[in-house]
């Protein structure tokens, strides 16, 4: 499949966005549209039968996707076609999205005198009951099984060999429980929404349930779905026999071998391959504790240690597939280094084929294709938000500058940023996990959602999407982005595109690290665009990853304030984003950092009293060398006028105009709110060299001038 995606430099196109309404309109075509291919479906004849429907809705957070598909599709009664799936990336989404579903869905039987609630969670081994105990006892022996490749329910739950002393009553397993139900139509009352994590779609779990008739997948999945095994070398070498061809292969990824692939076709054939593997294997499987499904859980938890030292299957089974499916010279797959050889693979949907529904503000349909080897249909509804957004462009705020400075002080000028903001209202402040630590000085390592911090609060990144706690704030302040190390976006891309044929263009290695590629892009502006410097990957496979974790991560944290719709209590809301990193919005306001440093450095030199004309503010700051250098300060004052308001002093700031006897036009003035007009027209009357009459010019605001 050609991977198609669109890579963030040169011109952007500019997207015309949709108002409210035009975006309610567009998400009900699509849901009804849908609706409808399911439907003709799920009532066609196993001969009229195509591919199930699959489509994607790409429409900025907080337009309402999912209370509108739960409604909505709700009308087309796809329920009396079975089971809906719903697929969430964690419980934390889950008890909203059910108190929201079994709102809609309960039903009241009175000649029964029952209530049927048709909407519950799935929930994992390791979820609390009630009484605050795993669902399943076994749950971490079950989590390393499973890291090993081990079938976790045979091996450990139910098999011919017995079954765990647990079995029976087993909190987990008594959820899986779905009996058949008849075709009648009672079968049309008691289907339900079973809500699981995106986890599920890729685990035998489903297996478990009758067919459902509807799977909606809420929120995106693919930079998480994917397999990753590291097996120390020294494993993979005593694991082959010298005379083997497997031993002939440890030693070319001993070596380090760039080009792996060529180098063991070289050496055998993917069938002799396999056919070695299984012969050590049943060689090997004489010496070999297999773990005991009737054993106490000490027991187990002792055999499992030798269990998960067999992984060599994985790596040769994965390594021939690499090699039957494409006729490149490097591998994808298979990652070696003096740390061991590490295993990538991108994980195989579970799912039936039935309607598929999508609903993922950062949807790219040419990842989707990848897990579901088809295509997706896309539904794009790029909705206006109703806010200021101000960004700056000459600073990352990167990790690295903001916690390995030696002195700090870029990380204290931003939490001096976050305390004149905070008085304007509730202002959310959202940064990467460390940066949050260095903020805030927390220690722990599970934090809590967030924490107070600068009269502000305080979160990071990757715990955000789905959140609504924070709708009614005001502000928002975005501190750097969340960039990838290279290595694990490579990763990542080897994992998604390990069986592609066409071979992944990696970073080159400069100097001991492989940093991203410095390339131009553009700031999307009220008119038009402007001009950026960012940075990419060059391959546009991992550039399109890159965009989905660092870009898409920072808008799904600005859209936590639910920026769609009107403030409830009439704010005016506003967004800062600390990061000249370009992103898919519209920024009304372009600032350099350096120059707001400067411009608060000018008002204390000038003690509060800052006037507007070059020859009268290079003898107020005597600092300004020239005159030109003078005039572009005079410039960034009155084009940064809305930004002083905020961040140029704890005290107010007033304009006022002044002019001397000889002069036609009138000069303008920045002035704190601690000086008396008296003291302000004696402090300009010295810089002019004559008397100046003044006037105020922001009468309507309160000022003791």
């Amino acid at each position: 499949m050609t991977f198609k995606a669109f890579i963030w430099s040169g011109t952007m196109p500019v997207k015309k966005l949709l108002n409210l309404s035009e975006a309610e309109v567009k998400l009900k075509e699509a849901i009804a549209s849908f609706g409808d291919d399911a439907v003709a479906h799920l009532t066609a004849t196993n001969v009229e039968k195509g591919p199930a429907p699959l489509m994607a809705i790409k429409a900025t957070a907080g337009l309402g996707k999912t209370q509108s598909v739960i409604k909505q599709l709700l009308s087309y009664n796809l329920l009396e076609h079975g089971d809906v799936h719903y697929f969430v990336p964690n419980h934390k989404l889950s008890q909203q999205l059910l108190d929201d579903l079994n709102n809609e869905l309960t039903l009241a039987i009175p000649s029964h005198d029952v209530i049927l609630q048709r909407a519950r969670i799935i929930a994992g081994r390791s979820k609390k009951d009630s009484a605050g105990q795993p669902l399943c006892p076994k749950h971490q022996l079950a989590g390393r099984l499973a890291a090993a490749g081990k079938n976790v329910y045979s091996s450990l739950c139910k098999s011919d060999q017995g079954e765990c002393e647990l079995f029976n009553g087993c909190g987990y397993l008594e959820q899986l429980k779905d009996d058949s139900l008849p075709k009648d139509e009672m079968f049309k009352v008691l289907t339900e929404v079973k809500v699981m994590t995106h986890e599920h779609m890729f685990l035998g779990t489903q297996s478990r349930f009758m067919q459902p008739g509807l799977i909606v997948i809420d929120e995106g999945f693919v930079t998480k779905a994917f397999h990753e095994m590291q097996i120390p070398l020294i494993e993979a070498i005593r694991f082959a026999r010298p005379d083997s061809f497997f031993f002939d292969v440890c030693q070319l990824m001993a070596n380090g071998e760039q080009e792996l692939l060529k180098k063991v076709r070289e050496i055998c054939t993917p069938d002799e391959l396999l056919i070695e593997l299984e012969r050590v294997l049943a060689d090997k499987q004489r010496h070999t504790l297999v773990l005991d499904i009737n054993a106490p859980l000490a027991s187990q938890e002792a055999s499992v240690g030798r269990l998960e030292a067999n992984n060599m299957k994985p790596l040769v089974e994965t390594l021939a597939e690499e090699m039957r499916l494409t006729t490149r010279n490097e591998s994808h797959a298979i990652v070696c280094s003096s740390d061991g050889v590490l295993v990538l693979r991108r994980k195989e949907l579970q799912i039936p084929d039935v309607p598929v529904l999508i609903i993922d503000a950062d949807a790219d349909p040419a990842l989707l294709e990848l897990y579901f080897g088809r295509k997706v249909d896309l539904v794009d509804i790029p909705v206006e938000r109703l806010a200021e957004i101000h960004q700056f462009k000459d600073r990352t705020f990167s990790k690295t500058s903001l916690l390995k400075a030696d002195d700090g002080a870029l990380l204290k000028d931003v939490e001096t940023f976050v305390e004149r903001v905070s008085p304007s209202g509730a202002t959310l402040v959202v940064a990467s996990k460390g940066v949050r630590k260095a903020l805030s000085g927390e220690v722990d390592l599970e934090l809590p959602a967030d924490t107070p911090f600068a009269g502000a609060t305080l979160t990071h990144f990757n715990s955000l999407r789905g959140v609504n706690r924070y709708s009614d704030y005001q502000n928002i302040v975005i501190v750097g982005r969340e960039q990838p190390s290279t290595t694990g976006l490579e990763q990542l891309a080897r994992a998604l595109w390990w069986d592609a044929e066409e071979p992944l263009k990696l970073l080159e290695d400069k100097s001991g690290s492989s940093p991203f590629e410095p390339v131009s892009g553009t700031y999307w502006v009220q008119d038009g665009t402007e001009s950026a410097k960012t940075h990419a990957h060059p391959d546009q496979r991992a550039n399109a990853l890159l965009r989905q974790i660092r870009e898409a991560e920072s808008v799904q944290a600005i859209d936590r304030l639910r920026l769609l719709r009107p403030s409830k209590s009439g704010l005016d809301r506003r967004v800062f984003i600390l990061s000249s990193l370009p992103l898919d919005l519209r920024i009304d306001y372009l600032w350099s950092w350096d120059s707001l440093k400067e411009s608060q450095r000018i008002v204390r030199a000038c003690d509060g009293i800052v006037p507007l004309n070059a020859e009268h503010l290079r003898k107020a700051d005597t600092s300004l060398n020239s005159k030109r250098t003078a005039e572009n300060r005079v410039a960034e004052f009155k084009a940064a006028r809305s930004l002083i308001d905020i961040l140029i002093s704890e005290v107010a700031v007033f304009s006022l105009r002044y002019k001397t006897p000889k002069q036609r036009r009138w000069s303008e003035a920045l002035v704190t709110d601690n000086h008396s007009l008296e003291a302000v027209q004696a402090r300009l009357t010295a810089l002019a060299g004559q008397p100046v009459a003044v006037e105020l010019v922001d009468v309507s605001q309160k000022s003791p001038l």
